[in-house]
């Protein structure tokens, strides 16, 4: 026993039989062995060895035959250490231990008398002893898997409770002084049908409660015998929950005759039946109502598959097509017929494996590549709704190497390095108002972007020029390739436009405090809050190559709304109590009813 477990006796044997140390143990609980002085005992006999705890047998295990030569009693108490049974010592373990002793005694077996096999009970107290359930704990998944649960049911009030496996002692135990409750943990019931009661005395025995842990095949055998036993609890399969049947109405009568043994099978069940026509072996499989859930065939060639086709009966399917014994292609077609497409095992590519999706119309909509470590190659995703169809292409190390977009008025590509984009070009489709766009980008900042028009004029803008006062420089380039404006945006966001030819709009911008200069003839555009703005080399009057300014009708609609008056050398118009307009070296007495527009 061990010091923090006063409640549970360990009854051991060890043997060199088939081992350095081969230990068989059964367990003893209930005894709280603390409590007062306790009588234990051991009867050693050729093939049996008995324990006792107070004059009452409670396990009984097979003496080794190593144990039929003399022995000697050892009594000792120990203190554990790293790697031993009780484990090391912690700051819980008392600084004192004692094992009290009152008396040893031994005894021989007269060698006339003949070995009694004693009971491995207390004496019968006369109140029945009743199994009423069995909770599976856990169960090793395997051929010879194995249950450990707990075992509990009711008996008199602190009896000594004895739990047999069919006749071998697996458990002892004491129920509950008061409510005479027990509960015991059983473990590695293995593989087979395990018949388990409980014990009082020598004639309180209790229900049988049956047991059954095997494999999906082993089962399917026993199920008309466990249904005829009348005793059977739990049946825990330690493999698969498909149990295979050899037709249809071996499966039907299993139904029909064997319905509570099916409803012991814990975790539920399926059936499968299996036939082979030449190279193929299908293999239909069935629901635990027996109705059809799939079916599967598989194609075998000189030994090896080489494909497999499953069906359910939603329509869905699976498909696997194998080379050399390895899966190329895996075809997934969903109840809605939509459609998945696995091919693996690629060669001769920069990828290993492709997976394509397809809606129910056939349409693919999805492509993903991956390289052999598992990164991408390329991806490839079709929005049905909108009509854009995205490409994206990987580098070796999985990382975005360019990206191309493509919808119904153009299409974009998008080169990256080292995850920084680098450029993206826009194609437009033949009749949009633009040929193509160029963005350049350094360490993934827009730097320059360029627009072509289908009339054959550009419009050019470089962002952020190193050393250079303006943060934009926006260049309006004719269908001849000769620059016609030039548009600087400054960092506190005013502009200065100037228009490199006559006869141009030139237009404010709002809020903003521009400086604009046209080359005679030209039109200068104003609207509401657009900011304290200067025309530099105005024209004024009426003659050829005036210069007109445009104020729209939210601003003022006549002469009279404006307030001009002279400034030094310069004409200042007041068209809004923020918004003016300066006009650089101009007279207000060369102004005429010809140099205002407004719109």
């Amino acid at each position: 026993m061990l010091g923090d477990e006063p409640g549970t006796i360990y009854a051991s044997t060890h043997s060199k039989v088939g081992g350095p140390n081969v230990t068989e143990t059964q367990t003893v609980f209930g005894i709280d062995t603390s409590k007062g002085f306790h009588t234990y005992g051991v009867d050693w006999q050729a093939d049996t060895i008995t324990y006792y705890v107070d004059n009452n047998a409670v396990a009984r295990l097979a003496t080794p035959s190593d144990m039929n030569k003399p022995m000697y009693m050892l009594l000792n108490l120990a203190v554990g250490d790293a790697g031993s049974w009780p484990g090391a010592t912690d700051a819980t373990t008392p600084a004192e231990g004692h094992m009290l002793i009152d008396y040893v005694r031994a005894y021989t077996t007269k060698r006339d008398a003949s070995p009694v096999s004693p009971s491995l009970t207390p004496p019968d107290t006369g109140v029945p002893v009743t199994i009423s359930a069995f909770k599976l704990a856990g169960l090793t998944r395997a051929a010879s898997g194995a249950a450990d649960g707990e075992l509990a049911g009711t008996a008199s009030g602190g009896a000594l409770v004895t739990i047999y496996d069919g006749n071998s002692i697996v458990a002892t135990t004491k129920a509950d002084d008061k409510t005479g409750a027990f509960a015991v943990t059983l473990k590695d019931l293995g593989a087979g049908s395990h018949m388990l009661t409980a014990k009082v005395g020598p004639s309180a025995v209790s229900n049988e409660v049956l047991i059954v842990v095997g494999t999906a095949s082993s089962v399917v055998a026993q199920l008309p015998a466990l249904q005829a036993s009348g005793k059977l609890a739990a049946i825990y399969l330690s493999d698969s929950h498909v149990l295979p049947v050899a037709s249809v109405a071996a499966m039907t009568s299993l139904l029909t005759d064997s319905k509570e043994a099916l409803a012991a099978i814990k975790d539920g069940y399926s059936f499968a039946v299996t036939t082979t026509a030449g190279n193929n072996i299908s293999v239909v499989s069935y629901d635990a109502l027996g109705r059809m859930t799939s079916t599967a065939t598989t194609s075998i060639v000189d030994g090896q598959v080489t494909r497999s086709v499953e069906t359910k009966v939603d329509g869905s399917s699976t498909t696997l097509v194998y080379a050399k014994g390895a899966v190329v292609s895996e075809t997934h077609v969903h109840a809605d017929r939509t459609k998945d497409v696995l091919l693996t095992n690629i060669v001769g590519k920069t990828y290993v494996a492709e997976t394509n999706s397809y809606d129910a119309a056939g349409t693919l909509m999805s492509t993903s590549r991956t390289h052999s470590d598992g990164s991408k190659d390329w991806e490839f995703s079709f929005d049905k709704q909108t009509g854009i169809k995205t490409s994206t292409f990987f580098d070796n190390a999985g990382a975005v190497a360019m990206q191309t977009i493509n919808s119904a008025d153009k299409m974009v590509e998008t080169k990256y390095v080292d995850n920084l984009k680098t450029s993206e070009y826009t194609y437009y489709t033949p009749g949009s108002a633009d040929i193509a766009k160029l963005k350049i980008f350094t360490a993934g900042v827009l730097t320059y972007e360029t627009v072509r028009h289908s009339d054959q004029t550009k419009d050019n803008y470089t962002f952020s020029p190193d050393g250079k006062s303006f943060a934009v420089k926006h260049e309006q380039i004719d269908a001849t390739g000769k620059t016609v404006m030039i548009d600087l945006t400054f960092q506190d966001g005013s502009h200065a436009i100037t228009g490199l030819k006559g006869n141009l709009t030139i237009e404010s911008t709002a809020k903003a405090s521009d400086t604009l200069k046209g080359a005679g003839g030209d039109t200068f555009l104003f609207e509401r809050d657009s900011g304290a703005d200067t025309i530099v080399g105005f024209h004024p009057g009426s003659g050829i190559g005036h210069d007109v300014i445009a104020i729209d009708h939210s601003v003022a609609t006549n002469m009279s709304q404006l307030a001009l008056k002279t400034v030094g050398q310069d004409t200042v118009i007041q068209i809004s109590a923020t918004d003016s307009i300066t006009l650089q070296g101009v007279s207000h007495t060369a102004l005429t009813q010809d140099n205002f527009w407004f719109t």
